[in-house]
């Protein structure tokens, strides 16, 4: 299956720059202290759909801004800036998949608290022995 002519039936040529400039604004939002990781893909598609309806307006219609214009820019400035969170996530999924230090860090952790209780540095909570019934005994 050719990937590249199904994605330019969704996304036209003329718009993969948006995507490409989704995904540095992306990367750069990511560097930014104040912006919370969970804004950053509705920022990206937002600026990719604002960038598409402008785009669309001022280069590809020159600057008639009509509905037509707009709503072709909103849908492609959408997909462009989906396909550039796409990319980035799946860019970080991969990198998590292959980073081994996780399993390894886990292992280290349970390894010396296993080596910790061996050598008497850490001790389990003991279960309280039951309460000794009182008995009286005969002395008869």
């Amino acid at each position: 299956m050719d990937y590249l002519a199904l994605i330019s039936e969704f996304i036209k040529p003329e718009f993969v720059i948006i995507a490409v400039v989704c995904f540095a604004f992306g990367m750069l939002m990511k560097k930014l202290p104040n912006v919370k990781d969970w804004t950053i893909p509705f920022l990206v598609v937002g600026f990719g759909i604002l960038l598409a309806i402008v785009y669309q307006g001022f280069v590809l219609e020159e600057g008639v801004f009509s509905a037509k214009s707009i709503v072709l820019g909103f849908i492609q400035g959408f997909l462009c800036g989906a396909s550039a969170v796409l990319v980035s996530q799946a860019k970080i999924q991969v990198a998590k998949r292959n980073d081994d230090n996780n399993y390894v860090s886990t292992l280290k952790v349970n390894k010396e608290t296993i080596n910790n209780y061996v050598n008497g540095q850490v001790k389990l909570p003991q279960k309280k022995p039951p309460e000794e019934e009182h008995r009286v005994e005969n002395t008869i």
